[in-house]
């Protein structure tokens, strides 16, 4: 038998150890029939409302999405759109007849993206615009005559031309190389069909929003050169008056920055616009944003969460304006807060065993997206602090058997305090040694928290304990906790991870001799920082990083935050090649390492995967890297997904004992 043959069986054999009985087992095939389900828009008479779920296609490539109305008193549901993949923006009309959205256009326009409107449940669809170039995101004026829209003008280019490239910012993962194109706002008239400028200067427009007496139209945007700074601003115009543009704040972080229709709330009485408030714009996404409200009379400015010292977001005022509902993210959750105007106090609603992704408020109750370490995302309706599943999916997983996760804790080198989530099978043995895999988030400023998660149930149904660890520069902890890796990547961070080795390998059912690591992103780089500090991980996986952090000046999509965070490389090189260490020390990391990165991904670009995978290679290091079609820095794919869970699991098992 050849050598080959003698490993595949070996695999074959091993894999066969690890899974056991697959029956009632989470498998990566699961991917296949996972669902997911998303808040869309609310009714204004407080009992319906629009959610979309969205599965793997036929094709298994792509995924679909189907578009649903429920009247949660009564329970009926209507689906509107079926297998769709193009429409987005969707909006349900003040009487609940119509929704808006954005999808291609017909005939000439068929590549541009348009504004249509539908009749509910089953009329005829009808494009609304004409616009030559692409519609971004849109609001509808109360009376539903008119539509503030932004708008990119359509710009013909032939894909074998040169690209010829002025900007300063000129890449951007799923965009692409940046053209010279500014987003712009426009105002539709629904019955007489005139376009007009709404706001057209040099700069980019975005979230333009009506107040509830229609008298107004507030927006976000930033002014001089957008490509050089973060500074984004409220603005303000009359319809009535629509020459005079009045700025709203002029706080040098970023004010509602994103392409979110619904991130400027409005008060029902149009004298006050909810919305959240950048940090500090010199500590970029290490600092905290803020739920804050503006009155637009006086422009006096309340940052209602900033005592929190945690980062907020999604305001929505309740059905009286006597309360700002928000979403608080805190250590290892995400829960649904209000601030009271009557007495000023801030109250925690949801249970902290629920992670709140997004809510909106529908009349006197609140209708929210929420998962548990055991179940996936589902949509309830919150009444009194009372909740009710109102959608549920994923039945599948009722005959499955789901690996328990608990909350764990730990002192790390300087003794601070680090927290994350052990996964184990769920037929543990207390008695047995398992072997561990530690799994390290992306951003750097994000976390994991107390939510279903496949991937670890996959890695725990193949035998695997999985620590998930938030180290600092983590999210939910406050700023100082955020910003303690600002410019020094892979220093303390790196620390935390190896004390987390430390901590689980004391644990009577873990094999200290077998461990693994791996993450994606940030979680990638993470990981080539702590296998160049620490030689005792088995298998290491690393997706869609970068370890020669002077290879992406220029090269991603980052060059503001670069110049901020860690100035020039020709200024502070020290700077940049301290932070480089796992590629210009690369002779010291002897573990076998997995390499994943999407082709297309201007993100973290493909250089960082292919560098590090060359230096393994070169030093003879066993090591793979993993080229991903097509794909960005999230891969898109359902079948590209299951590929690289199982190219985890593949590499994991070649090099850990189980």
């Amino acid at each position: 038998m050849s050598k080959f043959l003698n490993l595949s069986f070996a695999l074959l054999f091993l894999s066969g150890l690890l899974v056991g009985n697959t029956e009632n087992k989470i498998l990566t095939e699961d991917i296949l029939n996972f669902e997911q389900v998303d808040i869309v828009d609310t009714g204004s008479s407080g009992d319906i409302f629009l959610y979309e779920k969205t599965k793997v296609a036929k094709d298994k490539k792509t995924y679909e999405s189907s578009l649903f109305l429920k009247n949660y008193i009564t329970e009926e549901e209507f689906k509107i759109f079926d297998k769709r993949t193009s429409y987005s923006n969707v909006q349900l009309g003040q009487n609940g007849k119509h929704i808006f959205y954005i999808d291609d256009g017909a005939g000439a326009l068929r590549e541009t993206k348009q504004i249509w409107r539908k009749s509910i449940p089953y009329g005829i669809r009808k494009q609304l615009t004409k616009y030559n170039g692409d519609i971004r995101n849109f609001d509808l004026s109360p009376d539903e005559t008119k539509i503030i829209f932004v708008g990119t003008a359509k710009k013909e280019t032939d894909s074998l031309e040169p690209i010829e490239i002025d900007r300063y910012q000129f890449k951007q993962d799923r965009q692409g190389f940046l053209r010279d194109v500014s987003n712009h706002l426009f105002l539709f008239d629904l019955k007489t069909k005139q376009l007009e400028s709404f706001a057209n200067e040099n700069r980019n427009y975005q979230s333009p929003t009506w107040s509830p007496n229609g008298e107004f139209i507030a927006y976000v945007s930033k002014k001089e050169d957008s490509d050089r700074h973060n500074n984004s601003d409220l603005f303000l115009k009359r319809y009535d008056n629509l020459e005079n543009e009045v700025q709203l704040t002029f706080n040098m972080g970023s004010d509602s920055a994103g392409w979110s229709s619904n991130s400027l709330q409005w008060s029902a009485d149009s004298k006050k616009i909810a919305y959240v408030a950048g940090g500090d714009p010199k500590l970029l996404w290490y600092a905290i944003d803020n739920v804050s409200v503006i009155d637009i009379e006086n422009k006096r400015i309340e940052n209602i969460t900033k005592a929190l010292d945690r980062n907020t977001s999604s305001p929505r005022w309740s059905h009286d304006t006597a309360r700002l509902y928000f979403v608080l993210e805190d250590n290892l959750k995400n829960q649904i807060a209000y601030y009271s105007f009557e007495d000023e106090e801030i109250r925690k609603m949801s249970p902290d065993e629920m992670y709140i992704s997004s809510f909106e408020i529908s009349g006197k109750d609140i209708i929210l997206e929420s998962s548990t370490t055991s179940e996936p995302k589902s949509i309830f309706r919150m009444n009194d602090s009372i909740l009710r599943k109102v959608v549920d999916v994923n039945s599948f997983l009722s005959t499955k058997k789901i690996a328990t996760t608990e909350k764990i804790s730990f002192e790390s080198y300087d003794g601070t305090e680090i927290f994350g989530l052990l996964v184990k099978p769920e037929d543990f043995n207390p008695n047995k040694k398992y072997p561990l895999l530690i799994r390290i988030h992306g951003g750097p400023v994000s976390q994991y928290g107390v939510r279903f998660n496949l991937e670890w149930q996959v890695f725990a149904s193949n035998g695997y304990v999985v620590l998930a660890v938030n180290p600092r520069g983590s999210s939910g902890r406050g700023e100082e906790f955020q910003k303690a890796i600002f410019a020094d990547w892979g220093n303390i961070d790196a620390k935390d991870i190896i004390a987390a080795a430390d901590f689980i390998s004391t644990k009577p059912y873990i094999d200290p001799e077998n461990l693994g690591i791996g993450g994606w992103s940030y979680g990638s780089m993470l990981t080539n920082y702590v296998i160049a500090s620490d030689v005792r991980f088995q298998a290491a996986t690393s997706g869609a990083g970068i370890s020669n952090i002077l290879s992406g000046f220029g090269d991603d999509h980052y060059i503001r935050e670069y110049i901020d965070e860690l100035g020039t490389p020709w200024e502070n090189l020290d700077v940049w090649m301290r932070i480089s260490y796992p590629f210009f020390e690369a002779d010291s990391i002897i573990t076998p390492t997995l390499f994943l990165v999407g082709e297309k991904d201007f993100n973290v670009p493909l250089i960082g995967s292919e560098q590090m995978y060359q230096a393994l290679k070169h030093n003879n290091i066993d090591t793979k890297l993993i080229i991903y079609p097509g794909e960005n820095h999230g891969l898109s794919s359902p079948t590209n997904r299951i590929h690289r869970m199982n190219s985890y699991l593949e590499w994991y098992a070649r090099y850990m004992k189980n």
